[in-house]
């Protein structure tokens, strides 16, 4: 919340925050929760921001992408990218074995993304 209100300080009446969350749900959440914690309360965050700044200011959206890759070194370095620490690096071998059974296609790999977007909206 302290990193949203200063953001927010920032906003022109009208302008808008967009924060993209992983959803603690999919194949992305279940690739995180392989190798570490998920640990972020999303609907403890969205009531704390209705909370703060009105009903009317938040919108909250629930979308998808696609992660596709022909070949499974570029798999790993996203994933690599997405856990962020550099310590999963010793795990690299691990989350190779991950993709190669958990999102190997025809075409290469491919991960769906779940995504929670919110939005706060300066009045």
């Amino acid at each position: 919340m302290t990193t949203i209100e200063k953001m927010y300080a920032h906003l022109e009446d009208g302008g808008r925050i967009a924060i993209v969350l992983q959803s603690p749900i999919g194949e992305v959440a279940n690739f995180f929760n392989q190798f570490t914690h998920y640990d972020v309360n999303i609907l403890e965050l969205w009531r704390d921001l209705i909370q703060q700044y009105g009903d009317d200011t938040i919108e909250v959206r629930y979308f998808m992408n696609e992660i596709w890759t022909e070949s499974l070194e570029d798999m790993v370095t996203i994933g690599l990218f997405l856990l962020i620490d550099r310590q999963f690096r010793k795990y690299e071998g691990k989350i190779r074995q991950y993709f190669e059974s958990h999102h190997k296609i025809a075409e290469g790999y491919r991960m769906m993304q779940d995504e929670i977007l919110l939005v706060i909206k300066k009045t």
